[in-house]
């Protein structure tokens, strides 16, 4: 309770980033040409002690968190990370995205509480060694827990399954009828012709609507990165701009 009774002391969000985030200089994830080589900034607060309804006011400030810890990227000299969310009833799925959920339905997924096991742990470094080789990431066991599997009040998992196989799985905030934020997804990599990581976003805005949650919070795009414009695609979608979520346009 003595984080909480200092995030009222402080006032709003804001106020506490200011006060009791520390700086952390890192590098960036996202570009690595010799413009952002070394910017990274990213602020950052230990979670534990923090209640889940802090977690959600978090979220809708644009803080993301990684293992014990929340961030927020203010690097100096770039703006490049958006918080982005979904209004999930206002949501229209592609032809593409329609042609992806179909084919998928012999998949079965559920929500769960996190649970580090063998079986994710083979499923997550076979995802890193095929998906990310060569990035920072070595994709063992220790790495999953200490970047993924650090339990808080609002932490859980959403697990796909094909035939009683794990293939997938997607860790989230959750709190039931407040907010849902999608933190990290992993896949099988021999089941990549199902686009598992678009049908998973599909799965997220079905449980939205299912648990009449209005947004699906999917963290950072980052226009100008391959590897993150495939969240553009899920439209209509808005922004965080100057402390306001917007449309984007």
């Amino acid at each position: 309770m003595e984080t909480l009774h200092r995030l009222m002391y402080f006032g709003t969000v804001r106020d506490l980033i200011q006060n009791r985030f520390i700086e952390i200089e890192t590098e960036c994830g996202y570009f690595h040409d010799e413009a952002h080589k070394g910017i990274a900034v990213n602020r950052m607060l230990p979670i534990e002690g923090l209640p889940a309804k802090v977690h959600g006011e978090m979220i809708r400030q644009g803080i993301r968190h990684s293992g014990n810890v929340y961030y927020l990227p203010q690097c100096r000299g770039c703006q490049s990370c958006i918080s982005m969310r979904i209004p999930v009833d206002s949501f229209k799925p592609k032809k593409h995205q329609r042609r992806i959920w179909n084919k998928n339905r012999d998949v079965y997924w559920e929500l769960g509480s996190l649970e580090l096991t063998e079986e994710k742990c083979i499923l997550y470094k076979k995802y890193i060694q095929t998906r990310h080789s060569g990035s920072v990431q070595q994709g063992n066991a220790h790495e999953l827990k200490r970047f993924l599997y650090h339990r808080s009040e609002s932490s859980a998992e959403l697990r796909f399954y094909l035939h009683e196989q794990l293939i997938a799985v997607t860790i989230i905030d959750y709190l039931p009828g407040d907010y849902f934020s999608s933190v990290y997804h992993y896949f099988d990599p021999d089941y990549s012709d199902r686009s598992l990581g678009t049908f998973s976003i599909l799965a997220e805005i079905e449980f939205c609507k299912q648990q009449k949650i209005p947004y699906d919070y999917l963290g950072y795009w980052v226009p100008g990165c391959p590897k993150m414009q495939y969240k553009a695609m899920f439209e209509p979608f808005e922004v965080l701009k100057d402390g306001k979520w917007i449309a984007r346009s």
